[in-house]
């Protein structure tokens, strides 16, 4: 095996130590607590349940909003063969499997840059070891870190491409977009599309100018080729993700009909907006004071003045348990932070060197696509464009939190820091040494200075000042401001640091005293402890626990072992904490197992899944509510909950709490499972049925939606009976005594797309009922219903996601015949 492969295989055993030795504390069994994980295992637990115990996927769960399809819960589809691929790339525990494929798949991309795994493998860890990529894993945000992991090989895929390398592009573009859209979080994947629509502007731009437009276009129908291939291998997910995200709030307003536009509010859209001013985190970690909360040791001056204020012993210890750690040392635009995007001093340092050094295409496009994420993020504070494209540009509309858009920022940094480093280590007519002498101490004392400049001016510069300040005594202001000036002056220099001992590397191996492998080897270790270091103030041993906490994150028994585990770790605290809420609901459920809906606002009723993974709730936790439930959680159920409404949704129970304890209360005006009304009143459009649940009397009346041919609604009788027979949350049987007939309300989530009724076996229609409830007129002598969720979208996506399997499986086969012949006559897989 000659030297190449060596350093290829050893390249990659660099990168699983990394993987392992960066989370090191899974070698010891424990694993990773993450509270967005938290709440999908208490949404989707009633999912799991029914197919452990019924071995079917159910599709549609009532564990959250009173109701919804599963599709984005982790549901299963048939004839889903990329799954395992995914699977098998992903055998290392959890996140060191993220950061493995991190590492990786921009070793694939970089080594087809520059084709040398030195380069490569420095550039896997100028991204993977990102802070935002840790932050993420940190807050339980997989699918976003999966769905990233898969930006570099899928790009390699597409460069190759349009190299003219046509079947080795095409394998990795067909394999990595499949496992892109596999991953399941669109609003990334969108945002690689805004990257790649640059590239191929510049792209066309050449081929124009060298006239080449026949392998341009060549080139640019077989990425849409390999596009819809991997589009077909997962048209399950993609099928029932889109058909679904019609009816949720990123689909029609259905209360303003008028509107041009369907997708979410710019507000909404908006409210996470980077600061301009804090796109400097990217370079300094600490300059917009960090995150939103910090550890008390990062506030020196705001503690001891708290203690100078305290009247005893007693309130200076409330002041630094309770009162010091709410005080933010954070200054920046966003209503809440985990922390700066922070994409490293040196890696920053390179990136810049990189625009200085190279020419063409690559450098369009990697600068473009910056600029680009930068503009976006900042988001309101851009309004320009960001309107423009909330308006304009498809599908933009559709996704929130623009500030995440720099994933683009740090994905295009480290390509300009790998090629700025190759071109510095190439000697050339054009790129003499005098001439990277010359760019390189230039540099380096640009930054410098602009770095000492923030260093000895930044509070007469930006006053470091949050509107929050204003609410708070003037020395405590001063205090904070001190704090957060602090907190920037200290990493100010740790960059300047950085960055003066990069350019120190790189001047020593234009004099000949550093080889090009030991300045490779040197730089690497140094963006390690650059990045590794700040890595660690968001993600450490701290967030690692024993399994059997991560098995069960709702315990309803806290042993004095769990309490002392606590007591070491706070991250476990919040989950002690829920203990007598989790018991009270356990027994609740033993006490009554019958099917009915709870409400529970001690935790926040629209932002936990505790509730959810005990018993149906109403409330819960996830982006994607249907659009008609979330009409009404913002108008009944948000500020004061509207009783009746209450009522109407199956809410049988309501939990509070007092000095004693939790506190459970049987809701009097829940309506039950199903029930008759005795006056039905038609409306044509679903705003004037909304309008109308303000008078409405749910018990005696519906408001329903029909078409104005519709014939065979009269007003019935509240005589008849039913009541729920059997439950699952995909199909529900009702017994029915009804002599006169008449309209039936069901406390279940009207959606239109896959529910069917059946009437002693007939289809009957569903009518959308009370705007949110689903509804059906019964003829006299009905005996039995049966509700059933048979999406159609499911089995035709299931056919559709065969095909495509097949397909690949030949073209895969063809394509490594292909790739192996070339490679035996000789030829490079991966171009020039």
């Amino acid at each position: 095996m000659n030297n190449k492969y060596l350093g290829f295989f050893g390249a990659i055993l660099v990168m699983l130590l990394l993987s392992v030795v960066s989370f090191y504390p899974i070698l010891k069994g424990e694993k990773i607590l993450q509270p967005d994980i938290i709440n999908h295992v208490g949404g989707s637990f009633e999912q799991e349940k029914i197919r452990e115990e019924n071995g079917v996927e159910p599709y549609w769960t009532n564990s959250m909003f009173g109701g919804m399809p599963t599709y984005q819960l982790g549901a299963r589809f048939e004839n889903d063969g990329i799954k395992y691929v995914d699977q098998a790339l992903r055998f290392l525990p959890r996140p060191a499997d993220y950061l493995f494929l991190l590492l990786f798949g921009f070793f694939i991309l970089a080594y087809t840059l520059v084709r040398d795994w030195r380069y490569a493998l420095l550039a896997g860890i100028f991204f993977a070891f990102s802070t935002y990529f840790f932050q993420i894993i940190s807050a339980g945000h997989n699918a976003k870190t999966h769905a990233i992991a898969y930006f570099a090989p899928l790009v390699a895929g597409i460069l190759l491409l349009y190299r003219g390398k046509w079947w080795v592009g095409s394998l990795l573009t067909v394999l990595f977009l499949s496992l892109e859209l596999l991953a399941n979080h669109f609003q990334m994947t969108y945002y690689l599309f805004l990257s790649m629509l640059v590239f191929v502007f510049f792209k066309g731009l050449e081929a124009f100018k060298q006239k080449q437009v026949s392998t341009f276009f060549k080139a640019s129908g077989l990425v849409l080729l390999c596009s819809g291939i991997a589009i077909g291998l997962n048209f399950n997910r993609l099928s029932t993700t889109y058909q679904y995200s019609q009816e949720t709030i990123r689909g029609e307003n259905l209360l303003d009909p008028k509107s041009k536009n369907s997708g979410l509010d710019s507000d909404y859209i908006t409210s996470w907006s980077y600061g301009k001013l804090e796109s400097l985190n990217l370079l300094i970690p600490n300059f917009m004071g960090g995150g939103s909360v910090e550890p008390n040791e990062n506030k020196p001056n705001t503690a001891a003045f708290l203690e100078s204020v305290a009247q005893s012993t007693e309130e200076a210890h409330y002041f630094e348990q309770s009162v010091l750690p709410s005080i933010p040392t954070y200054w920046g635009d966003q209503p809440y932070t985990v922390g700066p995007a922070y994409q490293g001093a040196i890696v920053c340092f390179l990136a810049l060197l990189g625009l200085l050094l190279m020419k063409g295409v690559y450098r369009n496009w990697l600068l473009s696509t910056f600029l680009l994420s930068l503009f976006l993020a900042w988001g309101k504070n851009f309004s320009f464009l960001t309107d423009f494209m909330i308006e304009y540009f498809p599908f933009y509309n559709k996704f929130r939190t623009v500030s995440s858009i720099l994933v683009l920022a740090e994905f295009v940094f480290p390509i300009l820091a790998v090629l700025g480093l190759y071109h510095f280590f190439q000697s050339n007519e054009s790129n003499s040494i005098e001439k990277r002498k010359k760019i390189l101490l230039g540099l380096g004392l640009g930054m410098g200075t602009f770095l000492l400049t923030i260093y000895l001016f930044a509070e007469p510069l930006f006053g470091l000042g949050s509107p929050l300040d204003s609410q708070l005594p003037k020395e405590l202001q001063q205090a904070i401001v001190k704090d957060r000036n602090h907190l920037l002056q200290t990493d100010t220099l740790r960059s300047l640091f950085f960055i003066g001992l990069c350019v120190g590397i790189l001047y020593l191996h234009l004099n000949s005293k550093l080889k090009t492998s030991y300045a490779l080897a040197a730089i690497g270790v140094l963006t390690l402890l650059d990045l590794g270091g700040i890595n660690q103030r968001y993600l450490n041993s701290d967030n690692f626990v024993d399994s059997s906490w991560v098995e069960n994150p709702y315990p309803t028994d806290v042993t004095q072992e769990m309490l002392d585990e606590s007591d070491k770790k706070p991250i476990l605290q919040g989950i002690v904490s829920k203990q007598p809420l989790n018991l009270a609901l356990k027994n609740l459920k033993a006490k009554d197992p019958s099917h009915y809906r709870v409400f529970n606002p001690l935790l926040g009723t629209f932002s936990e899944a505790t509730t959810s993974y005990f018993h149906s709730s109403i409330g819960g936790y996830h982006g994607a509510k249907l659009r008609r439930y979330q009409d009404v959680i913002d108008k009944y159920l948000t500020e004061k909950p509207d009783p009746k409404i209450l009522g109407m949704l199956g809410v049988k129970y309501v939990i509070g709490a007092d000095s004693l304890g939790i506190k459970i209360q049987n809701n009097p005006f829940n309506l039950g499972n199903a029930w008759f009304v005795d006056e039905v009143t038609k409306v044509d459009t679903p705003k004037q049925a909304f309008e109308k649940l303000s008078t409405l009397d749910p018990r005696k009346q519906a408001v329903v939606e029909v078409d104005d041919n519709l014939d065979g609604f009269q007003n019935g009788s509240t005589s008849g009976k039913i009541r729920l027979e059997n439950y699952l949350p995909n199909k529900l049987s009702y017994i029915v005594e009804s002599p006169k007939g008449g309209f039936v309300v069901f406390s279940e989530i009207f959606y239109s797309k896959g529910w069917n009724a059946y009437v002693d076996g007939v289809k009957t229609p569903i009518y959308a009922t009370n705007y949110v409830l689903r509804g059906l007129w019964l003829k006299a002598g009905a005996k039995k219903i049966e509700l059933i969720f048979e999406p159609t979208v499911v089995k035709t996506a299931a056919n559709v996601s065969l095909f495509f399997n097949l397909l690949l499986l030949l073209v895969v086969i063809g394509l490594v015949y292909k790739i192996g012949l070339e490679y035996k006559q000789g030829k490079s897989i991966v171009g020039e």
